[in-house]
This record gives structure tokens, sequence and C-alpha cells, in this order.
């Protein structure tokens, strides 16, 4: 006998697979009241009526009990009996969702109430009750039973600590906006993989999947939904998800790939769904009660989606590429797989055609890297995710100034406002975007935008000029069909945008396209200033494990700086052929779980955002405050009394080596290196020599004189050796002081080698021309070849990409001065070669005595 279901009104109901005799079977439960069990040949097996309109069901994964929700109580039956077993809390409210642990040993049910309950289905105790938005239409309980997701009626998403009972994640208007008096649901749902990714219902009918513990956007499916999205169910292996929509449409997705499968359409929205455990089949639940099977959602040249995933072959279609196999259509639909199969009241599908399974554990799903997440997203630096209809974001927020966008009908409000109001002589107009930027970057001449496309335009890059002495100095350019900006960059004399088709555009504040590169892999953030240009692809910068890139940008020195999700910055250095040297870890300064949000960094402190816990992004309205933070290098003896001094001093080394590369980059480029580079570099060292000579006298102190003499030669200016001799004689210390004396002689020598070499070099002064005219002339052209100079002055640069690191190729910095950047070379030979060099213990020429407490003059200090 076939099961029956009155078809009185639209509600919510529940529909489960469950064990009875060994066999998989179904049950129902709807607005009837009526709980309905039937085995898979359409046998009914029996029913239990209730006294009111049941809103919801869920299985325990032991398979001993069943509960369903009513207008006030959560109810337990006994399996496979189906015999009342108990009452498991009670509501004053109607219950609208239940979802039972991993375990099975907990139930987590909401509804119309404003709390959330936690019950222990041993004893029917409630362990844990959180306070949260009231008509809650969505729970996901986490593979590993650390959070539970819920999602209410207003939009408001929420995931909870279980253990604590306190929100590790709140966004409000996150998910659609669903009438109370309407059986819709918020559709969620956690990736069986130990729960790595979070699905949920978009606010665009489409699907969101937000990555575990970041909560940052892992990538969104997006394309047949043309209503609010209901209900997500992963399949048991994680391979595919099913959604189903107000639409009436029933989708199945590929998770490897991110492409449809195949869709139907039918008769009436479903308020539940599930994945058969075993086998190839989806059931579904109609708001009026009715039972619906759709038989093989899954190709049968697709893998299965309950079976072993250490049992498949999955390398070819996880990353993407065709198998040659696929029949025509969108990624294996085919005609047979038509609404025939989606049967209403039938449940005698094809259960057996599948490829049974068991659910994969962890550690398989890992074995099968690529599928899910994705290494990495792009990333705008600065800016806060979108929220729903009506609310304000930051495009970009840094130390320089901020962009705003406030969500209307019909357009965006975009607002530009600088820190230092001085900076603008007249306030910035407020712009109608009517293209609803999402992405972009600040400047101190002029702010780029970039939108996707929509159906009234494509995608466009547009940069406005805060003042100009031109009219019609803005430009905007439209993106080819199918291409999409994923991250923007703009400094003053470049402006950069990164495409979905791993292609990155140059252009120039006039408008001119000065480059067009294809780039190797994804491109995750871009970030400029100056004349310099970061572009970041996947893997290609050190962070944390399991961490993802969170923030991008410069020092005001140029050094190149990240962010992580696990909230450690790091800066680049040239050493070591361009390492990552740690420099915050907000682990070591939390208070009360805040969060650092990166705004900008220098070489002693990152400036930041500190949000509290339940708001990991700052808000636009009040606006943010910013702290400065001190950085410090995980140095080990941090606690002593040297500790801070040697993170000190690392930091300031790590700057040296940067000034020095860039030194070396601006000789190259200009030919002689100016005036302005030497005296960066004096600057840079005599700060890199004040630790050192701290380190140096903390040494003496405590009796440790190798070490002392290790740090004398690792300064870098003769006024310091000169200090550390001083020191070593007030101290007493007759055998460290000689052999200081002896560094100083070789320097010294060394020095005037050098001197010797670059006079024999040099050309003969042309006569009618002194020497003094010919230095003054050197000042000159070194200021006016900087990279700013020389680019207003010669008009788009052509871009030079120079490797950030020997081992990391997808890393680059671009350069905009004219030439080539050579390596110092020269100076390395000379450093390397004379009769005293590397030798600080070699003899003194016979006959030239030193005085190595002369005042050194200014060749000598460099």
């Amino acid at each position: 006998m076939a099961p029956t279901v009155s078809a009185e009104r639209q509600d919510m109901g529940g529909i489960a697979y469950i064990h009875l005799d060994s066999k998989q079977a179904l049950v129902t439960c709807g607005a009837s009241g009526t709980i309905l069990f039937f085995q898979e040949d359409q046998t009914e097996i029996k029913r239990v009526e209730a006294s009111c309109a049941l809103n919801c069901l869920a299985a325990s994964p032991k398979g001993d009990v069943f509960v369903v929700g009513d207008s006030q109580y959560v109810k337990a039956y006994k399996l496979p009996s189906g015999e009342f077993s108990s009452v498991a809390t009670r509501f004053n409210l109607p219950v609208r969702a239940v979802a039972f642990s991993p375990s099975g040993s907990t139930l987590a049910a909401a509804g119309d109430d404003d709390t959330i309950k936690v019950i222990n289905l041993a004893n029917e105790k409630v362990i844990r009750a959180v306070r949260t938005t009231p008509y809650t239409r969505g729970l996901a309980y986490d593979p590993d039973s650390t959070f539970l997701a819920s999602a209410a009626a207003d939009g408001h998403l929420q995931v909870w600590d279980i253990a604590t009972g306190k929100p590790v994640l709140s966004r409000k208007r996150s998910t659609p906006k669903i009438d109370v008096a309407s059986p819709g649901r918020c559709g969620l749902a956690w990736h069986p993989d130990g729960g790595s990714l979070l699905a949920v219902a978009g606010t665009e009918n489409d699907i969101l999947c937000l990555e575990r513990l970041s909560w940052d956007e892992a990538f969104v499916l997006k394309g047949p939904h043309t209503g609010p999205v209901n209900i997500i169910a992963f399949s048991p292996n994680g391979l595919y998800m099913a959604s189903a929509g107000r639409d009436k449409k029933v989708v199945v997705w590929d998770l490897t790939t991110k492409a449809l499968v195949c869709e139907q359409l039918g008769e009436e929205p479903l308020t539940a769904l599930v994945w058969r455990p075993e086998g190839n089949c989806l059931a579904g639940l109609t708001e009026t009660g009715a039972p619906s099977c759709w038989r093989e959602p899954v190709p049968s040249h697709k893998p299965s989606p309950s079976a072993a995933l250490d049992t498949l072959d999955l390398a070819a279609p996880i990353r993407g590429r065709s198998t040659g196999d696929e029949p025509d259509g969108e990624d294996g639909a085919s005609p047979e797989n038509s609404m025939d199969d989606f049967i209403e009241d039938d449940v005698n599908g094809d259960f057996t055609s599948g490829v049974a399974g068991n659910k994969a554990s962890a550690a398989s799903f890992n074995q099968v890297r690529g599928c899910l997440p994705q290494p990495q997203g792009p990333l705008q630096p600065g800016s806060t995710p979108r929220g729903g209809p009506g609310s304000r974001r930051w495009l970009v927020y840094t130390l320089l100034g901020c962009i705003s966008s406030t969500e209307a009908e019909g357009f965006n409000a975009v607002e530009v406002t600088f820190h230092d109001t001085s900076r603008s002589r007249k306030r910035i107009p407020i712009l109608n975007d009517f293209y609803r930027f999402h992405l972009a970057s600040l400047s101190d001449k002029g702010a780029l935008y970039a939108s996707n496309a929509s159906p009234d335009s494509p995608a466009m890059v547009v940069y406005r000029p805060f003042e100009a002495w031109a009219p019609n100095s803005d430009w905007s350019l439209p993106l080819p069909e199918g291409e999409s900006p994923v991250a923007v960059a703009a400094a003053r004399s470049l402006l950069a945008l990164a495409t979905s088709t791993q292609t990155l555009r140059l252009f120039s504040p006039a408008g001119t396209q000065t480059n067009v590169i294809s780039w190797a892999g994804p491109v995750v953030a871009v970030a400029a200033q100056e004349h310099l240009l970061a572009v970041i692809a996947s893997e290609a910068v050190a962070l944390s494990p399991g961490a993802r890139l969170t923030w991008l940008g410069f020092t005001p020195d140029g050094m190149l700086a990240t962010f992580d999700s696990q909230g450690v910055l790091r800066l680049r250095t040239p050493d070591f052929g361009g390492g990552w040297m740690p420099a915050f870890d907000s682990a070591a300064e939390q208070k009360n779980k805040e969060t650092f949000w990166p705004v900008a960094v220098t070489q002693q402190a990152l400036s930041c955002v500190i949000c509290r816990e339940h708001t990991p992004v700052p808000t636009v309205t009040p606006r943010p405050t910013m702290s400065r933070i001190a950085l410090h290098v995980p140095v080990l003896g941090a606690a002593e009394a040297t500790g801070p001094v040697e993170d000190q001093q690392l930091l300031l080394s790590a700057t040296l080596s940067h000034v020095r590369e860039a030194a070396g980059r601006s000789a190259g480029c200009a030919g002689e290196g100016g005036g302005a580079a030497e005296s960066d570099v004096v600057q840079a060292e005599t700060e890199a020599d004040k630790p050192l000579l701290r380190l140096f006298q903390a040494a003496l102190k405590a009796n440790r004189l190798l070490r002392a003499y290790e740090l004398a030669t690792r300064l870098h200016l003769m006024r310091s050796l000169e200090g550390s001799l001083k020191l070593a004689n007030h101290h007493q210390v007759p055998a460290l002081a000689e052999r200081i004396t002896a560094v100083i002689d070789a320097r010294l020598a060394l020095e005037a080698a050098e001197m010797a070499l670059a006079e024999e070099a040099a050309p003969s002064t042309p006569p009618g021309q002194s020497a003094d005219e010919d230095d003054a002339e050197v000042v000159v052209e070194g200021h006016a070849s900087s990279p700013g100079h020389r680019l207003a002055a010669e008009g788009p640069p052509h871009s030079h990409r120079v490797p950030l690191s020997t081992s990391t190729t997808n890393t680059f910095l671009s350069r905009h001065p004219n030439g080539e950047s050579v390596s110092n070379a020269a100076a390395k030979k000379a450093s390397t070669s004379g009769p005293t060099a590397g030798n600080p213990f070699a003899k003194r020429p016979a006959g030239n005595p030193v005085n190595p407490f002369a005042r050194a003059s200014k060749s000598q200090k460099l």
C-alpha cells in the first residue's frame, strides 16, 4: 500500500532515512500531524497520529530514536518500534528546527522563541540554552561537535561555540529574509569532512560556502535558482551538494568543479531534502506533505554520492579537468535526467543503482587535496564583507583614508574620506554608484573602483582623480565578457587590476594601459605604493599552518607585509633570497578573544582596529578607532633583560637590509644613486647599531666576551665601533679592546683601498669644469631621477618585474623607473678584495699608522 498524505495546506515538515529490519526506509511528518513510515517498495509500515501539526524531524545517527517538533514540544520516538518515548524539552512557541549531534547523544532545538536549547537525550536535561534572534528557521550541527550554526527569519546568521555557549560568528542580513508566517526555511549545512565548510543560503538566490574558523567566503554557487534557497544538503561523501529553493527547483552541484550537475523543477517548493546514506537518490517532502524521490540525481559516469573517497580515482575531476566521457550539457546533465525521475508520492526509487560505501573520514578526504576548500580565494586588503540591503561596508580602509559604500535601491552611495582633512582642498562629493562597485583602492591622487557584470552592464574598472588640472581626467573601461575583477591596487604612479582570467592589467593614472600580463596562477591579492607593486598568487607567501592571507600592504619604506587569519604579521626581507620575518602574533596580545583588523604597518608598530569577538570586522558607524601595537619578533628568551633588545635589533636589521636593497635598485636604475638613498642607508645603519651597542654593553656586564666581540663585528658605522672600543676600555677588558682595534684597522684599510680603486677608475674632470660643479650636477640628477619625478617627467614607464624570492615564483615586485634593476655586484666584489678583506686581524701596513679615534670622513662612515 502506497502512503497517502493529506494536502490540506502548505506548511513545514520533515523527512529522514532510517533503518528498519536492516533495510532503508523513510519517515516523514507534516502539517497533518501524521508520522508515516514506509519501505522503499512503497509499502506503508505504520503511521502515528499526533495531536497537532509537526514542523520538523530529525533521526539520530545511532538509529535508535527520532524526534519531531510541534507547537511547543520536542518529542522523541523509539526506533524501530515507532513508539512515543518522551518529551525532550518544551518551548513557549512552535519548534521549527531540530538537529542531532554527530554522536547522537545531544540534540539542538529552536523555533519562534528567542532561545536555542541543547539537550542531553539520555537524561532529557538542557545542558545549554543560549539567547538568540527569534524565529530560528535553520540549525546545523558541526560534524566535530564543536559548533552549532543557526539562521533566523530576519537573515541573522550565527555560529555558536557549544562548549561556551558564545557565538564565534554573528552576521546580520546574511541569509534571505523570510516571512514568519510562511513555511520557508533558511538553508544551512556543514561539509561532512569535519565541517571544513559551512554552506548557507545567500541573499542573492545563491549559496555561500564559508571556511571553518576564519568564516571567510571560500566560494559561491550561483546560477540556476531564481528564488531564495530553502534547503541545503551535502552528499554523504561530500562530493556533491543538493539545494532546494522557493522557485521549486532542486539543484545538484559538483563541489569538485563548482559546477551544476543537473536540476529539476517540481510542482511546489520542498520543505525537507535528504540524501540516501547508501546509494544515489534524493528524497524530499513538499510543503503540502507529499514525499518525493529523485532516482539517480548524479549521472552514472560520475562518482557515486555515497562511495568512500579512498575507493575513487578523483585526481582529474578534482582539478576541474574534463574526463572526456561527459555527455553534452551542463556538467553531465542529460535528457534522461528529466522530471520523470522526480515523482510525487512515489518512493519506489532505484536505491540499488548507486555504489555502496561508507561515509568518508576526514583522513581519506584529505588524501584528495584540491577538492574542498580551494587554496585561497581573492582578497581585497582593507575591505569588509558585504551585508544585506541598506547595509554599509568598507570598500577600503587605510592609514590614508577610507571609502565606504551604502546600498540603496538601484545604486550604492560611495563616500571617500581622508583621516587628515587638510589633504584635500575641497570635500570629495558622494558618488552615486550605479555599477555597484565591490572593489576599491585609495591613493593620495585618486580612487580606483571595479564592479562585476550585471544584467544592465558589463564588468567595469573606473578611476576618479581627486584634483585634476585638466578636464575629463576620470576614466572607465569595460572588461570583456567572462572576465571579472578580483583585486585592485592604486598608487600615485600606477594602477593595477587582477581579473578572473589570471590576467594582470596595469594602467597609468591618466588611463593609459601600460601592460597586460598573464599570470601563472590565480591572483590572490595586489598592493601598490608609490612605484612598487606586489602581486600575490596561491601559495606565494609564508603563512601559519592552515591559515589564509587576510591583508597585504607595504610599510612606509616599501617593505612588503602580510597578515594571516591566525593573526600573524610578517615582513619580507631580502635576506636568504627573500625571507618572511614574523613580526607580530595577535595570540600574545589578545585579551578576551578580540581580533586585530590590520590597517597599516611600520617597521615598529601595527596600526589596527581592535574588534570584539562577536564583530570581527569594523563597522562604518560608529567610525572605528585605530590602535598602534608595537611589533615583536618571537625571539627565544624574550623574558630575559636582553630579549626586547634582541627583538628590536632583528626588526632594525631587517629594515636595514631592505633599505640597502632599495638603494641598490636606485643606483642601478639611476646610474649613480642619489644622495637621498645614501642618507637613508646611513640613517638605517645608525638605528640598527643602537640595539647592537646595548647588547654589547649587556654582554660586557655579564662577562660574555666572545658574544661582545661578535656583536662588535656586526656594527655598521665607524663611530659605533669607536663607541664599542671605549666601552671595552671602560670595563677594563684589554683583550677585547685589542681585537676591536684590529677590526677598526681592517675597516679603515679596506675603505682606503676602495677609495684608491675608485680614483683610478673615475674619469678625469673635463677642462673648464671644477670638481665642485660636477658634484653639484650629480646631486641635482640624483634628486630628479627619483622614481616619482622620473615617471612624471618622462611619461608612462615600462614595467619591470623582480622576483621577491628565489624559492617563490608567484610573488613579484614591479618597479617603474627607467632601466633594469641590477645587483650590487660591484660593491660585493670590492668588499671581498684587497689584502685585508675579511680578516679583522690583518697586520697594518708598515709606515702607515692609523688612529682609530680620528674623526671618520663621510666615506668612512658609509
